[in-house]
């Protein structure tokens, strides 16, 4: 039972970084586009209004997924460290390097540079898309077994039409959850013109969200039939979040309830993630690791449940507070101008 409770804290802690991730990311890649093309400039302002290092802590989640997993699953670690491991400390460097840079020419140089600017918008979309790697990986067909190691067959990755739908899938939904919050922060703050613009992204966005959406069921009925079966036993929750996505489109083009409409776009994505995770269970990857089989470390296990309940009871709280604090309030106040 522990190990259960161990996988839906993980969870519940992936579902918060995509949320938040997903936010930093999206607008720092609009904050990266409109600076170099010079479009869009109502969507900057509100970017710019409330961009700040303060942002980078959400790679505390990142780190803490990890340390969660190099210390408490030391076997899960050795056996896949080429194929997850190493990737997840690449994306960490990067992540890193951005908020850094951002960091220092967000107090220190005042100004942004082309390069920087290149860096950003790129590193925003690419960081999830590599992210979603993971999830890709877990549906099986991708490591071979070779004298009891199991390497990733990265040809066979790049090649499947899942791989590409899944990347397709997370740039989108990077980009759609911050139109989201975006436009509640335009309405809350009453800029009109930027309502207007944010309004018509996210119904210009909602398309190919579903679209993707849709597409990644077909890929993986052909890639992995079991799992795509189990989705039909909770599919439930993925009408339901077509439901709460709907709820959010009418909201914002009806200009309503701003909190409400990005409360339903929450919503939308926690209804999904958990009917995947739901239904991936109890396979961690197919067909090699299943839950039943994870020998958590004997030494560390009431710790690391303990850890997991007190930053699950506290990312509701810390939420709303860094929310207020840092953005309602209008905080981040600085900008940092453009020169190349």
């Amino acid at each position: 039972m522990s190990d259960w409770f161990i996988a839906i804290g993980l969870w519940v802690l992936l579902y918060s970084y995509l949320i938040v991730a997903s936010v930093d990311f999206g607008t720092g890649f609009f904050y990266g586009y409109s600076q170099l093309t010079g479009k869009n400039r109502e969507v900057r302002e509100v970017v710019e209004r409330y961009l700040s290092p303060v942002w980078e802590l959400t790679n505390i989640i990142f780190l803490l997924i990890l340390i969660v997993f190099m210390n408490f699953l030391p076997h899960i670690i050795s056996i896949y460290k080429e194929s997850l491991l190493v990737p997840s400390l690449v994306i960490l460097a990067v992540l890193c390097i951005r908020g850094g840079l951002f960091v220092y020419y967000y107090y220190f140089a005042g100004q942004v540079r082309l390069l920087f600017l290149l860096f950003y918008t790129v590193s925003g979309l690419c960081i999830p898309a590599v992210l979603a790697t993971g999830l890709t990986i877990s549906e099986g067909g991708y490591i071979q077994i070779t004298q009891g190691k199991m390497i990733l067959m990265f040809s066979s990755l790049v090649s499947s039409f899942y791989f590409w739908s899944v990347i397709v899938l997370s740039i989108v939904l990077v980009i759609y959850i911050s139109l989201l919050f975006l436009a509640y922060l335009a309405k809350k703050h009453r800029h009109q013109q930027a309502v207007e613009k944010l309004k018509e992204f996210v119904l210009l966005w909602s398309v190919p969200t579903v679209l993707a959406s849709a597409i990644i069921f077909v890929a993986l009925q052909s890639h992995n039939p079991e799992h795509f079966n189990n989705i039909l036993s909770v599919a439930w929750l993925f009408l339901l979040s077509l439901v709460c996505l709907m709820v959010a489109i009418a909201l914002i083009f009806l200009e309503k309830l701003p909190w409400i409409a990005f409360l339903f776009g929450l919503l939308q994505f926690l209804c999904a993630f958990f009917g995947y995770g739901i239904s991936h269970l109890p396979y961690i990857i197919y067909p090699n690791l299943t839950l039943e089989r994870v020998t958590f470390h004997s030494a560390f296990l009431n710790v690391c449940l303990n850890v997991l309940i007190v930053v699950v009871s506290l990312i509701i709280p810390v939420g709303i507070l860094f929310f207020r604090l840092f953005l309602m309030k209008g905080w981040s106040k600085k900008t940092i101008s453009r020169s190349y």
